[in-house]
C-alpha cells in the first residue's frame, strides 16, 4: 500500500520539456507529463481512453496532449477536446490529470486527493535555488520497496561499516554516539554529534581536514523527502551555532524517495557544496563523492531486499539505532491507514 496524499518527487525539472512528452510510473500508475505553451508542467494518466495507447508515446500539441495512435487530444485537465473525423465528444472521453507544482529544479506530484494537495505545501529544496550552494543531482532506480530506502537514510549507524573509505570512517566512533530523535505528526528528525572523532575521507579530500574534528549529522525525514545536513566544526565548537556558522566543511544531500512500485523506487539525489559554490569541479569532486557512497547503499538495500522477498512472513529484529525509522515507518502506516478509512488508499 502506497500514501498516495503527499508530495512526491516526480522528475527534475529538465526532464519535462514542451518537445515531447515524458512517461514515469510513480505508484504504480503511468503518468505521462508534459509542459504547456505558458511553459507549466502538467501529468495525465498514460493511457488514452481509446484504445489505450500510451500519451506518452505521443505528441505536444499547444498545451494539449495527442495521442499518437489515433490524433485525439487532451487538455491539462484531461479532458478530450478533439476526435479527428467527429465533433461529437462522448462525456467518457477523459483521463486523469495530476496535480504537479514546481520548485526548486524539481517536478512534484499529488497522486490522491487533488482538493488536499492544494492544502499542502510543497516541500521544496532550498539549497537548489541558493547561489551560496553548487549541487548537482541525478537519479537511481532501486530495487527494493521504498521503505527500505527510507530506513537506510535515517540510520547513520551504519556508515561505519558500508561507508568506510568515503563518509564513514571508523565502525567503533559511530557506535558510542547517541541519537536525538525528534517527531511530528509528519516528520522525523534525528540529531548526532560525534566530537573530537577523525574525519572521513570525504571531509580529507574535499577539504583538506587532517586533524580532529567535531562532526554533525541532522537528518529530517517527512514523507517522499528526506534531507541531510552534516559537517565538521573545530573541536569543541559542535554544539553551537556559531560552530556551525564557521564549520571548516560542511555538505548537503536532497533525497527524494518516490515508489514506482511496491519492489522499485525512484531516488532522486543531489549533493550540494558550499565549499565554493560557482567552481564546478569542487561540485563534482562532491557528486562524485556521494555518488560513490549511494552506490554502496544502492548495493546492501538491493541484496537486504532479494533476501526479505524469499521470506515474507519473516520478521526483523529492532535494535536502539532503528528508533528514527522506526517512528517515520509509524507515520507512513498512519497516512495508510487514513487513506484507507476514506476510501482514497492505493491500490498497489
Amino acid at each position: 500500500m502506497f500514501a498516495r496524499n503527499v508530495w512526491y518527487v516526480a522528475a527534475w525539472s529538465s526532464e519535462v520539456t514542451a518537445k515531447k512528452p515524458f512517461g514515469r510510473r510513480i505508484l504504480n500508475e503511468p503518468v505521462a507529463f508534459y509542459r504547456k505553451t505558458d511553459g507549466t508542467a502538467a501529468a495525465l494518466f498514460d493511457r488514452c481512453c481509446h484504445r489505450g495507447y500510451p500519451l506518452s508515446h505521443g505528441r505536444i500539441i499547444g498545451s494539449n496532449l495527442q495521442c499518437g495512435y489515433h490524433g485525439i487530444e487532451f487538455n491539462c485537465e484531461g479532458t478530450c477536446v478533439k476526435i479527428p473525423g467527429q465533433e461529437t465528444i462522448p462525456s467518457r472521453a477523459k483521463v486523469r490529470s495530476f496535480p504537479v507544482e514546481e520548485k526548486d529544479g524539481l517536478i512534484w506530484i499529488w497522486m490522491g486527493d487533488a482538493k488536499r494537495a492544494q492544502q499542502t505545501p510543497v516541500p521544496g529544496y532550498q539549497w537548489h535555488t541558493d547561489e551560496r550552494w553548487g549541487w548537482k543531482g541525478t537519479t537511481f532506480l532501486i530495487k527494493s520497496n521504498h521503505l527500505y530506502l527510507n530506513d537506510n537514510l535515517l540510520d547513520a549507524s551504519h556508515l561505519g561499516y558500508v561507508h568506510l573509505k568515503t563518509v564513514g570512517g571508523n565502525p567503533g566512533i559511530h557506535d558510542k554516539t547517541a541519537m536525538k530523535v525528534e517527531r511530528t505528526d509528519r516528520s522525523v528528525t534525528v540529531s548526532r554529534l560525534l566530537p573530537d572523532t577523525p574525519p572521513a575521507p570525504t571531509y580529507t579530500k574535499m577539504a583538506n581536514i587532517t586533524c580532529n574534528i567535531d562532526r554533525w549529522q541532522d537528518i529530517h525525514f517527512q514523507p517522499g523527502l528526506i534531507c541531510v545536513d552534516v559537517g565538521a566544526t573545530k573541536v569543541g565548537t559542535g554544539q553551537t551555532a556559531e560552530g556551525r556558522a564557521n564549520a571548516m566543511f560542511e555538505f548537503r544531500v536532497a533525497n527524494g524517495v518516490t515508489p514506482e512500485t511496491e519492489h522499485t523506487t525512484h531516488y532522486f539525489w543531489s549533493a550540494a557544496q558550499s565549499l565554493n559554490p560557482s567552481d564546478a569541479a569542487v561540485t563534482q569532486t562532491m557528486y562524485d563523492e556521494i555518488e560513490k557512497t549511494f552506490r554502496e547503499d544502492w548495493e546492501v538495500i538491493e541484496a537486504q531486499y532479494e533476501r526479505l522477498l524469499e521470506a515474507p512472513d519473516w520478521r526483523t529484529v529492532d535494535v536502539n539505532n532503528d528508533v528514527a525509522s522506526v517512528q517515520a515507518r509509524r507515520i507512513y502506516d498512519s497516512l495508510v491507514r487514513e487513506e484507507c478509512e476514506v476510501g482514497t488508499a492505493s491500490p498497489s
